[in-house]
């Protein structure tokens, strides 16, 4: 266990901005991304790496590597990204939040059962999760003991799920931001600019559509993209380098483009909202942030990083469950421990028959040739019977107690 790394920058002791710089365009799982993460993966020394980007996080999983202690992170962000300035690798070698062994296979768990989300409880991170496993999995990012790892962290969650309340009437970033937009009580029949199509315009679309909202507008990279969520929400779609040329009056517009550091700049913007209705309404959930957005505009402006007092608001709610979680996933922090150390001796115990197969031809052929020469074919067969029953007996015996042993140890 001691060989697993969890290296972790969160919106618990890091502005999102932030985040958004460390992460850059690399919040799209890509084949350059891949490419990016095997070679971070060789230059560590690392048998496994597993990576998950999100509006909130930073997380990277590495089994075997170099110890990534403060001699070695400034090194790890350097690798992750190379335009980042010493003063911010500094930054980030001493903020973000390092796990060794058990904790690091403790804080994955509370990742993917929600614990240590922005919004606890939300099950989006799950999904995230699992797209980034069968990411890493695919690119052949990960070894067997990382596979593991994800696998025990899925049953985590479900177990979380089913056994607390956690996730009952469950918010997202995306729901709280759409609760957000609706405390400026936007009219029913405004014109909603989407930007990007992806899961999470999907969930901000299908919301809005619930709140009685129809008119919409989508801008997209690739249209046949954008054609799902255009039929859920009968929209428009429009190429997204229409964007800055759009000049139709808009109410709200939300922004979520993934795999750019910035969509529209400062003076984009202000052109943009030159066309807006009086006092629109702009969100941004994308991270690093899709716009910069002029000072002293009128537009009612939400970001992740506005939607904290919210999250903690939900956080409080849920602080018994909260607890009720934790103590499932402190077990099963212990069993997968067990199950490590269970599969370890099971592969050395690989070893045994191989042996014991290497004595019998020694003892057969070398040792013992004379004496069974002189004997006849039924007592030599009977003799062979005999070796081969004791052999199999031989090599279960010490697997059978050693699982009885780690059985023991985990009750």
């Amino acid at each position: 266990m001691d060989s697993i790394w969890a290296v972790s920058v969160t919106h618990k002791n890091t502005p999102l901005h932030k985040i958004g710089m460390l992460i850059g365009e690399r919040n799209v799982l890509t084949n350059d991304l891949a490419t990016h993460l095997e070679t971070i993966k060789n230059k560590l020394s690392a048998n496994g790496l597993f990576y998950l980007a999100t509006c909130n996080r930073l997380l990277l999983v590495v089994s075997g590597a170099m110890p990534l202690d403060m001699v070695h992170l400034p090194f790890l962000f350097k690798q992750f990204n190379e335009q980042l300035s010493e003063e911010d690798i500094r930054y980030f070698a001493q903020n973000a939040l390092v796990f060794k062994g058990q904790e690091a296979s403790q804080h994955l768990f509370e990742v993917a059962a929600s614990v240590d989300s922005l919004v606890v409880g939300e099950r989006e991170i799950l999904r995230q999760i699992r797209e980034s496993f069968d990411f890493c999995r695919q690119h052949q990012l990960l070894n067997d003991k990382l596979r593991l790892l994800l696998d025990h962290a899925v049953t985590v969650a479900k177990e979380v799920y089913t056994h607390t309340r956690i996730g009952e009437n469950s918010l997202s970033v995306v729901s709280l931001a759409i609760e957000k937009m609706l405390q400026h009580h936007p009219k029913r029949d405004a014109r909603i600019l989407l930007v990007g199509a992806g899961k999470t315009m999907l969930t901000a679309g299908k919301l809005l559509r619930k709140k009685g909202y129809q008119n919409f507008v989508i801008f997209n990279r690739t249209i046949a993209n954008a054609k799902p969520l255009a039929r859920t929400l009968q929209a428009e779609v429009l190429p997204l380098q229409n964007l800055t040329a759009y000049t139709k009056n808009f109410d709200v517009l939300i922004s979520c483009v993934g795999g750019v550091a910035q969509l529209l700049n400062e003076n984009q913007t202000q052109d943009l909202l030159q066309h807006a209705s009086i006092n629109p309404i702009i969100i941004d959930l994308a991270v690093p942030n899709n716009l910069v957005i002029p000072p002293n505009t009128s537009a009612k402006y939400i970001d992740v990083e506005k939607l904290r007092l919210k999250a903690n608001e939900n956080h409080q709610k849920r602080k018994s469950e909260v607890t009720r979680a934790h103590e499932i996933i402190v077990k099963h922090t212990q069993i997968f421990s067990q199950n490590i150390k269970r599969r370890k001796i099971e592969r050395a115990m690989t070893e045994i028959p191989r042996q014991l197969k290497g004595i019998r031809t020694r003892a057969f052929e070398s040792v013992f040739e004379k004496d069974l020469a002189a004997m006849d074919a039924q007592g030599r067969e009977t003799l062979e019977k005999v070796v081969s029953y004791l052999e199999k007996k031989y090599t279960s015996i010490p697997i059978v107690i050693t699982r009885q042993v780690l059985e023991n140890e985990i009750e």
